[in-house]
């Protein structure tokens, strides 16, 4: 709904750029529009821009986590494999007896 000027606030206008036209060597000229855009895309710009960022950003970040992961697993993994096959190859040793089995 447009909000409309009274006479009274053109004359106020006017008055301000008289004042104003006094401290200056040049001459102010108002200019009405019928309608001012409230950059109303903006807000949704910016909202559309963090819907798309932030969970790209959470996605990334989340498999370079995974992808530690995986490395530090992996040399987990072939540690436990290489104790193994040490075991594997050693001499076979005498089970414990039951004096022993609390410890084992």
């Amino acid at each position: 709904m447009p909000t409309q000027m009274t006479p009274d606030d053109l004359d106020r206008i006017a008055q301000a750029v008289a004042d104003a036209e006094k401290t200056t060597a040049g001459e102010i000229f108002c200019v009405l529009a019928p309608e001012v855009s409230d950059y109303r895309e903006t807000p949704l710009v910016w909202a559309a821009a963090t819907a798309l960022v932030l969970p790209a950003a959470a996605l990334f970040a989340g498999f370079c986590a995974l992808g530690v992961w995986q490395l530090e697993r992996r040399a987990w993994k072939l540690d436990l494999i290489a104790r193994v096959d040490r075991r594997v190859a050693a001499p076979a040793v005498a089970a414990p007896g039951p004096a022993q089995w609390p410890a084992v």
